[in-house]
């Protein structure tokens, strides 16, 4: 069975592929690169300013610093600016006391 142009470029519209007028190809939208490994000396300055800067908000900081959330969390807590029961990773290991 055949399709039709109309239907290809409907689909093709749909999968943001190609913009309104049928005319341009759109590239692919990217996702910003985090950075992995660790923290710098400058990078844990700009930690500990952008915690008092945010108020604690653990999502602004990590976009501002293209780190992932727990990443943020983990050095935060190794910094002694959070507690332990701010670690949402830590609910999840098992414990033996």
């Amino acid at each position: 069975m055949e399709r039709t142009d109309n239907g290809v470029s409907l689909r093709i519209r749909s999968m943001g592929l190609i913009d309104e007028k049928d005319q341009k190809i759109l590239p692919p939208k990217e996702k910003p690169k985090t950075k992995y490994g660790k923290f710098t000396k400058s990078e844990e300055d700009e930690l500990r300013f952008l915690f008092t800067e945010t108020k604690g908000n653990i999502k602004q900081m990590s976009e501002e610093m293209n780190r992932t959330e727990k990443s943020i969390r983990m050095k935060l807590w190794f910094l002694d600016l959070i507690s332990e029961e701010d670690v949402n990773w830590l609910d999840k290991l098992q414990r033996k006391d």
